[in-house]
């Protein structure tokens, strides 16, 4: 039976159909100039039928960019209702307008077929009626018209959106794979090398055409027939495999991998890939490690603390020294709660830090607290704590030290301390009555005195003897005994001297500045006698005549090596040509005495507006 192709000539003759129908694969035997009607329609629908339902998009458009035709694959593409819906819409601008994402692009592709009405392929973006873009292959060419001149743009439009993301989707996997800081190699049943990444090849210092020509065999060492064969039977049993091995460098030199191969059986074909990793520095770690354990475990083994590590809230680890603390054995140490150690005064305190402590949080790492030994007995210890990892998640490492012994001899020591300081204060207590005592006996003997320098020698000596009495009346009144608050003694000293001399304060006004500043009594004694003498000597002699002024005392540490005195007023001064090295009274020659005794330095400074006597006294002899 014969079959009829029927093609509209469009007024191109019999040879342009010719040629069309050889360009698309047809072998064209004979062609006729007519038909009868009926068979013409006949064909003629078939034609129709196959444009219209046609699984990639066919159209016809003029040369300046109007749709004549498009099919109905066509609309769908561009997610139109129907092919009349897309050429009505889209012939308002224009098809390249509407249609194509880069319409400059469009029109010089379009330009360059006019010249040859030739077919031509290239790929374009359109954009669909949603505003979505789509990614086509574009098969075109201008149809020739009357004469040499092209009439009109036919061609196939094939929607390849989903292949280019295929494509790039393999492009991306080929460039991770290439790029992945891991080997990945696939092989064939015999072992032979069929591809390896760039890594990998770069890793072994071979190119990836060199590997490809090669086997496992050549750049594993260890690689024998009978374990490559096991290999390949655990590999389709289970469908992956994984062991250790070594691989060999184009140098020759040798490094540990990892290598773990899939394997899969695809319609009848076998595919396996292996994806090895360097683990050097795995092993190094590993190595590291296990020595870190051994070194720990023989501190911890041989060493006199005892060492606990918890997890949670349960002991994993306890040293022979643990074992002996607490009396327990290691097994029954593993499973006992950490807190159950404490003493119930301190359970709950080192259970909250610890917990803390596993979570990261910041608490003390020392501290002294009970423990409970077994068979109830209670011990001291000092625990140091820290934080560590162990089998991948937090724990605490808790050291202790037994110092029951210690604190027993603590509490001795404290009890022997508070003895020593009864019998000081008691002892400073009886001096202070003693000078007391003098100090009444000489205030009653001068009762009797009549001569005037007598008397004043005697209220001299007198005053003298308090300024050694208060001192240790403020170390009996002080909660410590080895420094005097040399502030109030200054105060309490000077307070005293003005009743002595009955001086009125609203006249002769007193300035005191120490500094808060504590000192031993063997240099407050002679301090203190010092600033007796200076102020006593003040309030006798610089405020004639009921003369008004100021007596300031200033008394601070100069560094670590000095004490400095200074006691000045703003009275008449001394007489002119004295010299206070070589006096007559017995006041100014104790300070000097005092001065040198203690191997000190002392200036004066005197004139009518007053007197300055500076004192430094060494504070470390």
């Amino acid at each position: 039976m014969k079959r009829y192709l029927v093609v509209d000539d469009n007024g191109r003759g019999l040879e342009s159909i010719e040629m069309l129908l050889r360009e698309h694969g047809y072998a064209a035997a004979g062609i006729v100039e007519s038909i009868p009607d009926d068979a013409a329609l006949q064909w003629e629908s078939r034609y129709r039928d196959i444009l219209e339902n046609a699984p990639i998009g066919i159209f016809r458009s003029t040369l300046d960019g109007k749709f004549v035709y498009v099919n109905a694959a066509m609309a769908r593409m561009l997610k139109y209702e129907s092919p009349e819906a897309l050429i009505e819409l889209v012939n308002r601008t224009g098809a390249v307008e509407a249609v194509c994402a880069d319409p400059s692009h469009c029109w010089e592709v379009l330009r360059d077929a006019r010249k040859d009405c030739c077919w031509h392929l290239c790929e374009e973006r359109y954009r669909c009626r949603d505003g979505s873009i789509i990614t086509c292959s574009f098969h075109y060419r201008a149809v020739p018209g009357k004469g040499d001149s092209p009439g009109e743009f036919e061609g196939f439009v094939e929607d390849i959106s989903e292949r280019k993301r295929a494509e790039t989707v393999l492009k991306t996997c080929q460039f991770i794979m290439d790029k992945a800081s891991i080997g990945v190699m696939r092989g064939s049943a015999d072992a032979k090398i069929l591809s390896v990444n760039e890594y990998w090849a770069r890793v072994l210092g071979y190119t990836q055409e060199e590997l490809s020509s090669m086997s496992f065999y050549d750049i594993d060492p260890a690689l024998t027939p009978e374990f490559w064969y096991a290999h390949r039977e655990r590999l389709t049993a289970t469908g992956f495999d994984t062991f250790e091995t070594s691989q060999r460098r184009k140098d020759g030199t040798l490094f540990p991998v990892e290598v773990t191969i899939s394997f899969l059986n695809y319609e009848g074909q076998e595919f396996s890939c292996s994806f090895t990793q360097d683990i050097s520095r795995r092993k190094q770690a590993e190595e590291s490690l296990r020595w870190s354990e051994e070194k720990f475990r023989t501190l911890a083994e041989t060493s006199a603390a005892a060492i606990v590590l918890y997890q949670g809230e349960r002991i994993v680890y306890a040293n022979p020294a643990a074992v002996r603390m607490f009396g327990y054995s290691e097994p029954e140490l593993l499973e006992m709660l950490f807190w159950d150690c404490f003493h119930p005064d301190f359970r709950e305190v080192a259970r909250s830090r610890g917990i803390a402590r596993q979570r990261g949080e910041q608490v003390p790492s020392q501290y002294e607290c009970k423990v409970i030994v077994k068979g109830g007995g209670e011990k001291w210890a000092l625990v140091t704590a820290g934080r560590v990892e162990f089998k991948g998640a937090p724990a605490g490492i808790v050291t202790m030290i037994d110092i029951t012994e210690s604190k027993r001899w603590q509490e001795m020591n404290s009890a022997l301390l508070a003895e020593k300081d009864l019998l000081l204060k008691e002892v400073h207590h009886r001096v202070k009555n003693n000078l007391q005592i003098i100090s009444t006996l000489l205030e009653l003997q001068s009762e009797s005195v009549r001569d005037k320098e007598a008397l004043t020698s005697f209220k001299e000596s007198r005053d003298r003897i308090r300024a050694m009495a208060l001192i240790h009346e403020l170390l009996c009144e002080s909660d410590g005994l080895a420094s005097v608050d040399f502030d109030e003694y200054i105060v309490h000293l000077s307070l005293h001297l003005f009743d002595s001399y009955q001086v009125d304060p609203g006249r002769v006004t007193l300035n005191v500045a120490a500094g808060g500043v504590s000192i031993g009594i063997n240099k407050a004694i002679p301090c203190g006698l010092i600033i007796n003498e200076l102020v006593s000597n003040a309030l006798k002699h610089a405020f004639p005549d009921n003369r008004t002024g100021e007596i300031s005392i200033r008394f601070d540490v100069d560094g670590d090596d000095w004490i400095s005195v200074t006691v000045a007023d703003t009275g008449v001064g001394m007489p002119p040509g004295l010299d206070f090295r070589n006096t007559e009274t017995l006041g100014l020659q104790l300070v000097s005495m005092l001065v040198a005794q203690v191997r000190g330095r002392i200036a004066v400074d005197s004139g009518p507006g007053g007197t300055v006597v500076s004192i430094w006294l060494p504070l470390s002899r």
